[in-house]
């Protein structure tokens, strides 16, 4: 079954590195689409205007697969399709007290929302990897002492961004509703021994009052994700202001 979407839709779509990589990594191979009552095969961003209306007939989305020569496929359709499902839904970061969590998950599953808690504080830390709200990330890089090393600044941080892999998990590239996962990285110290990345911010973690979850609802639900914020005595938080707060260089 075909898929409608606007000019302004598409432009989005070809534009968000989840589903297209910056690397090249993924393409789209033998499309069919239709464009202004023309059934087209190749489509330029140029040509197209927000209010224009595209429909996705067919293709494949060839993605290189780990130990095989030849890339693998993904329908092209199913792929837009999943862009348009997120494209409508809102992600909000909520900071929840801790003694409310587990009642505001079965509440927020009650009320039709999609809750996800990306840090597990009674988990052990597994491989050397930590995963979090964007918002607390960002929260971690605005540390100042004692909080964080005197003179301290990260280096040869790696991780994923919404499972996007990437090397700069920096302030500019974070927003507070996505979902980090810090894979590696070093917190130096002139004169001072290294301090794992990791380990650091998991202690830290581990010391919030409140935890942070990442809820999804469509739009069309904003008055059940209204009622369960105060059910949940949650807030939405807010991450701070990247241009004022003072942050440890990320290198």
């Amino acid at each position: 079954m075909a898929l409608k979407m606007t000019g302004a839709d598409w432009k989005a779509f070809m534009a968000d590195v989840r589903y297209w990589p910056e690397d090249g990594s993924r393409w789209v191979d033998e499309w069919l689409l239709r464009f202004r009552g023309v059934e087209v095969e190749d489509l330029g961003e140029d040509q197209v205007e927000d209010a224009d209306e595209i429909v996705v007939l067919s293709g494949w989305v060839r993605a290189p697969e780990e130990g095989c020569q030849i890339p693998g496929h993904y329908d092209f359709l199913e792929y837009a399709r999943d862009f348009m499902k997120r494209r409508n839904t809102i992600a909000a970061a909520v900071s929840i007290p801790l003694a409310n969590v587990g009642a505001a998950v079965d509440a927020a599953k009650a009320r039709g929302l999609k809750l996800e808690l990306p840090f597990d504080n009674a988990a052990e830390l597994r491989a050397g990897k930590l995963k979090l709200a964007g918002v607390d990330w960002l929260d971690y890089l605005a540390l100042e002492p004692p909080a964080w090393p005197e003179g301290g600044y990260i280096e040869d941080c790696e991780g994923k961004i919404d499972g996007i892999a990437s090397s700069d998990v920096s302030v500019a590239t974070v927003g507070p509703s996505q979902i980090v996962l810090v894979e590696s990285g070093a917190i130096v110290v002139e004169g001072a021994e290294e301090i794992d990345l990791v380990s650091h911010l998991q202690a830290w973690m581990r010391g919030r009052p409140a935890r942070t979850v990442i809820v999804s609802y469509k739009r069309d639900r904003q008055s059940n994700f209204d009622a369960w914020i105060s059910e949940a005595e949650a807030s939405v938080r807010i991450p701070p202001d990247r241009a004022l707060s003072p942050q440890p260089p990320v290198v």
